[in-house]
């Protein structure tokens, strides 16, 4: 499991370095490759259901290609989707954890750990492996694949759960506040995607390429055993400071060095 962690963590550092350095230029072929990897995870999963019914591969290969065609045809609806995401929770937990530390005695800090496990998929918070459930029949057909996902799924709940209670101790006010953040995120990507197709790309490459440098960064140094949260601890809004300035860099970085003519070829055929 260490070994995985270690190889996980090492691609998505590159693959964040690679996006936030120029992915402009590769954001088409690059949701192409994501949409392969996505479909084959679909596919697998697939067949972990059906088991022997039809051949891995086969339904990894199929749906992997399905969702790769899929998003290469939709591009500007998968960007204007990723931007108005990003931008959502960016907005959302900015919201969030500045009325934190504005009143002491108001909503409680975020769970960004818990929130960051949702939205990346991370099976474990501190390096701990996560525990097996007793095997049922599915498990004896498919034991590694079954245990695998269901051991996921535990700790994607009991994530959901304490945010899902930190969310319930939040005052009335505030939560309109945090869901109108999150609202006005969703709307200010939806109109740079519609509007500025280069500034959207350049946004979505820079803010994701920031948050898997930072996460693969911090999860390493969670790896080694060093106290990660013990900055966060410290100033609650330092992550989003850090991924800010990190994606601010990336977004002058890309549409400084990153010719213009560029963009003709990002326009959707």
């Amino acid at each position: 499991m260490l070994v995985e962690q270690l190889v996980t963590c090492s691609v998505g550092l590159l693959a964040g370095v690679v996006l936030w350095s120029m992915g402009v230029k590769i954001l088409r072929p690059a949701l192409g490759l994501a949409g392969l990897f996505i479909g084959a995870v679909l596919g697998w999963l697939a067949w972990t259901q059906v088991g022997e019914a039809a051949p891995m591969w086969t339904l990894m290969l199929g749906v992997g290609i399905v969702v790769a065609c899929v998003s290469m045809l939709v591009y500007r609806l998968v960007l204007a989707s990723l931007l108005a995401t990003f931008l959502s929770i960016f907005f959302m937990v900015a919201a969030w954890s500045s009325l934190a530390t504005v009143d002491a005695g108001g909503p409680p800090p975020p769970p960004l750990v818990d929130l960051g496990a949702l939205v990346v998929g991370s099976a474990s918070v501190d390096g701990a492996v996560l525990d097996h459930a007793p095997a049922d029949n599915n498990d004896a057909l498919l034991p590694a694949a079954s245990l695998h996902v269901q051991s996921a799924q535990r700790v994607l709940k009991e994530r959901a759960g304490i945010l899902q209670q930190s969310w319930s101790e939040l005052k009335p006010g505030t939560r309109l506040i945090v869901l109108g953040c999150l609202l006005a995120g969703l709307l200010l990507g939806l109109i740079i995607a519609t509007f500025a197709l280069r500034a959207s790309a350049i946004l979505a490459t820079s803010i994701l390429g920031s948050l898997l440098i930072l996460g693969s960064l911090a999860r390493l140094v969670t790896l080694s055993g060093a106290p990660a949260h013990a900055l966060q601890d410290t100033w609650v809004l330092l992550p989003l400071v850090c991924w800010a300035a990190l994606a601010g860099v990336g977004i002058a970085a890309q549409a400084v060095f990153i010719p213009r003519k560029q963009a003709a070829d990002e326009k959707p055929t």
